[in-house]
C-alpha cells in the first residue's frame, strides 16, 4: 500500500515518529508536524521559498495554507511517482530540521536508526 510505503520511508529518517487517527497519518520530526497521509493525497510543510520552486517544477502541488516561513501544500498520490513523493518528503525534512536550535540538529542527526 503506497500509504504504508510512504511512512516507512519518512520514518527511516533519524527523529521522525507517527499519529495515526481513522482519516490520516500525521508524520513528525520532534515536535513539527511534517507530513499528513490521507486516503489519496498528502499534504506536506516545506520552506516558502522552496515551496515555491517545488510547486513550479511540479505544477501538480497545490499550495495551502502559509505558517510563518513555512507552507502547506497538497498533491495527490496518483499525480506523482512515489520517487517525487520521495523527494518531496526529503525536502520536507530538510526543510524542517534546518530551523532547529543548531544542538537539537546534532542529536536528532546523530540517533541510530
Amino acid at each position: 500500500m503506497l500509504r504504508d510505503s510512504i511512512k516507512d520511508y519518512f520514518l527511516d529518517k533519524p527523529g521522525t515518529f507517527e499519529d495515526q487517527d481513522r482519516s490520516r497519518i500525521t508524520l513528525n520530526l520532534a515536535s513539527e508536524k511534517v507530513v499528513e497521509i490521507y486516503q489519496d493525497y498528502i499534504d506536506f510543510k516545506i520552506d516558502v521559498k522552496e515551496a515555491d520552486n517545488l510547486v513550479r517544477k511540479l505544477k501538480k502541488i497545490k499550495p495551502l495554507e502559509r505558517e510563518g516561513h513555512f507552507q502547506w501544500n497538497q498533491v495527490s498520490t496518483s499525480d506523482i511517482s512515489f520517487n517525487e513523493i520521495c523527494d518531496i518528503i526529503d525536502e520536507s525534512y530538510e526543510s524542517v530540521i534546518n530551523t532547529l536550535p543548531k544542538d537539537e540538529q546534532e542529536e536528532i542527526l546523530d540517533l541510530e536508526w
